[in-house]
This record gives structure tokens, sequence and C-alpha cells, in this order.
């Protein structure tokens, strides 16, 4: 699998980078590309960070093959009990009672998954098979209660990228890698009011 960083805006990194949390997001998305790179092969290219219009922030990753896969990776702290009811994703606090998470990750992949299908629709291509997932990295506990995106393990991902799918034209994996980064590229032409340098 080849990892490739997408096109991003230039400048400092936002305070809340430097946080522990951002720092335990950033291991947690180490844990996903490891997994996926002992898992599958070159026909398969994973994007992280890939900045496009429509949104705020980036995109954890974007894994694109025979599918497409729309990866929100979630950390949280190992004595976190959660639990995934359709889209609404809820911690339980000291007091035993369930509280709605102030973000919510199964709506982020979904939008996220529409970003990507909107950028590959304006390239000209068929989005083929975009999937958002949601890969929950830790020991926390979670309850699924009917969940509307896949919440997966990192060592999950892989087996439900495989998962059997429609054939597509050989050369569509490469386009569909091509568009995303023109349409990340426009992104990070529009906010640093510049175009990106090549690299």
């Amino acid at each position: 699998m080849r990892i490739v960083r997408a096109p991003r805006p230039e400048g400092p990194p936002p305070r809340w980078a430097r946080t522990p949390a951002a720092r335990r997001g950033e291991m947690g998305e180490r844990v996903v590309r490891a997994a996926l790179e002992r898992a599958l092969d070159d026909r398969y290219t994973l994007v992280h960070g890939l900045h496009l219009p429509g949104g705020d922030g980036d995109i954890d990753a974007v894994l694109v093959g025979p599918r497409v896969v729309v990866i929100e990776v979630k950390t949280y702290a190992d004595s976190t009990t959660l639990r995934v009811r359709g889209l609404r994703w809820e911690y339980r606090n000291s007091l035993g009672r369930w509280i709605e998470a102030d973000t919510q990750p199964s709506t982020q992949a979904e939008a996220n998954a529409r970003r990507v299908s909107y950028a590959l629709r304006s390239a000209g291509l068929p989005a083929y098979n975009v999937a958002p997932v949601v890969v929950l990295v830790g020991t926390a506990s979670c309850a699924l209660e009917r969940p509307r995106v896949p919440v997966l393990r990192p060592h999950e991902l892989a087996a439900f990228v495989r998962e059997p799918q429609p054939a597509v034209p050989p050369s569509w994996p490469e386009l569909a890698l091509r568009a995303l980064f023109v349409a990340a590229s426009a992104g990070v032409e529009a906010a640093d009011g510049k175009p990106p340098e090549p690299g």
C-alpha cells in the first residue's frame, strides 16, 4: 500500500493541534496507517490529511482502491465508555449517565464521504463505492446499537476494505486519486490565497 500526504494549507498548525487530545489522535492515525500497510497490497493508496473544499479541517484518511473508504479515526482515553446509536455517539459520565459526545464521528464520516463524492463527480468521475467508516483506536469500550456508519477497530478495517464490490475500470483508482489531489489543491489555494507549490 502506498501512503501519501495531500496538499495542505501553509502556516503554523492551529493551537488545538498541540493539545493532549490532538497528540492522542495523531497516535491513532499512525496505528490505522500501520494496520492497513501490513494488510493491503499496492492496489491501494492511503491519503492522509486531505483538505477538501466544503468543510472545516482535514479528512483523517481516504483509502483509494477498487472502492474509496473515507476514514474518521477516533482515539478516546482507555477509561471511556461509549455507545453508538444510529449516528449519535454518547459517553457515560462519572454518575453513570449517558451524555451526547461533543463531536459526532459518524456524522463527520458521512459529511466527509459526501465531500469526497462531490470531488470525484466534479472531475467527471462516477463516485463508485464511496464508503464512510469510523475507526476506533485504543481500548475504550463501545456498544453499538444499529450504527448507521460502520464502527471498526483497526484490525477489522482491511477486511471491510476488501469486501466484494462491483468491478471498476482498472484506471479508475488512479483517476480518482488524481481528482482528489486536484480538489485538495484548489482548497489549499482558496485557503492560502495562492496556488500550492509543486512538490
